[in-house]
């Protein structure tokens, strides 16, 4: 074998794991990521997730609507 069959094996087993890896990533459009997709999740879990953080901005910005202080931060 020489150098060079040996680096083309190399890239080729490089390339498929990494596309093994990347098939177990979620992209979403905010550019978070959820790894693992193929582990089954609760999808309510999820919403439950992104509502309880909305929530919060939400009663955050209602509280310092207010504040001159925090609006320039």
């Amino acid at each position: 074998m020489n150098t060079n069959e040996f680096y083309y094996n190399g890239i080729i087993l490089y390339k498929r794991e990494n596309i093994y890896l990347e098939r177990n990533i979620i992209n979403f459009r905010n550019n978070r990521i959820l790894t693992d997709a193929d582990n089954q999740f609760d999808l309510y879990d999820l919403y439950d997730f992104y509502q309880s953080t909305s929530s919060f901005a939400n009663h955050f910005n209602d509280y310092n609507d207010e504040e001159e202080d925090i609006i320039h931060l």
